[in-house]
């Protein structure tokens, strides 16, 4: 299942797609400006013949060659955080594939628990409707027979309605070609997986971001270092005597005006003391989410244990005596529904608990706040 959400999903496509921008960008870091070619023609720069130079020259700029390994490192910074967004983004679609595929077979066993008293009802119904007509039975007992029946039915056709319902929400997020269904199988306890704060996806994304935002204040710093210049040009004019004059030229841009750049690298310094406080933040909700998560699962933890050690006994030797009882003429059929009822609402009792207690462990396994 895992590679048909990272091969089918969309939203995965997508993330997984600006990982592979990210990583062309980092080419750009090294952005040279244009070469400029020129050709001038000045009436002062006057030739030994008395004509006028026409200069054709070559120029180049460049920034401080340690700009663009600042650079480098910014853009390495981007394809990292997106790479970190992706792993976050495969988590979350993940734990809805999962949360949908224990939805159908928590659902399927349900529709196994009320088949089975889906049919016994239909007998009890037939066997009432006879019982009546013969004058062996009043006729509460025949109209209990039939709401049993039909309420049993109305559930079963419920039951039906959700496992559709789960599997429209399961290939919602494979996104298969073709529509993915669930075999029955045994509806167990999930493995709980310890919460590991230090390597939360979340948690390396923003310490991934804090250091991006570090190395933005140091390409900021960077840039108040002097842009480099060189031209390179050659003079000629066709008059008598002619002759060729070159030349070159090399200089400095130096930042006179600094205000622009201290404010960039003073708030680069304020995203850096942002983000620090939004992953302490994160982290304490988190600590206080598993914490929350961890109570419920013991409540849980308790149900089924009990059901487990004691009340799936208990639901069996009820309807094995409700049975014989029924049977031997001690009890009525009304006095049967009834224990019967109480012993299957131990058993589906027991399905939801377990049912809430998989989707609690859904949520700690994947836990993000």
């Amino acid at each position: 299942m895992p590679y048909l959400i990272e091969q089918n999903n969309l939203g995965l496509k997508a993330s997984s797609q600006r990982i592979e921008k990210s990583s062309k960008l980092t080419g750009s870091a090294i952005d040279i400006d244009k070469t400029q070619i020129y050709y001038g023609l000045d009436q002062n720069n006057i030739a030994p013949n008395n004509l006028p130079l026409n200069v054709w020259g070559i120029s180049q700029s460049i920034q401080f060659p340690t700009v663009y390994g600042a650079q480098q490192k910014v853009m390495q910074g981007k394809t990292k955080l997106v790479t970190d967004q992706y792993a976050l983004d495969k988590r979350m679609v993940t734990k809805e594939v999962s949360k949908s595929y224990y939805e159908i077979v928590y659902w399927q066993q349900m529709f196994q628990n009320y088949t089975y008293l889906d049919s016994l009802y239909s007998s009890f119904e037939y066997a009432a409707s006879r019982k009546f007509e013969q004058g062996e039975s009043n006729y509460l007992e025949k109209l209990t027979a039939e709401t049993k029946k039909k309420e049993v039915s109305l559930k079963l056709n419920q039951i039906k309605e959700s496992i559709e319902k789960s599997t429209v929400q399961l290939n919602q997020w494979l996104q298969s070609d073709t529509i993915f269904s669930v075999d029955e199988v045994e509806f167990e306890r999930i493995t709980l997986t310890p919460l590991n704060i230090q390597n939360h996806p979340a948690l390396i994304y923003y310490k991934d971001a804090m250091e991006l935002s570090a190395q933005q204040v140091a390409l900021e710093k960077q840039k108040l270092l002097p842009d480099l210049h060189a031209s390179i040009f050659r003079g000629i004019n066709n008059g008598t005597g002619v002759q060729s004059y070159s030349g070159f030229q090399v200089g400095l841009a130096v930042p006179i005006w600094f205000g622009s750049h201290k404010s960039k690298i003073a708030a680069a310094k304020i995203d850096t003391n942002i983000l620090e406080y939004e992953s302490d933040n994160y982290k304490a909700q988190l600590d206080s989410r598993y914490n929350a998560l961890q109570s419920d699962l013991r409540q849980f933890e308790e149900g089924l244990n009990y059901y487990e050690t004691t009340g799936n006994k208990l639901a069996e030797e009820t309807l094995l005596h409700a049975m014989m009882a029924f049977q031997n003429g001690e009890i009525n059929f009304l006095q049967y529904i009834q224990l019967l009822d109480n012993a299957k609402s131990i058993e589906t009792n027991y399905l939801s608990t377990l049912f809430q207690y998989n989707m609690t462990v859904l949520e700690v396994n994947y836990l993000m706040n």
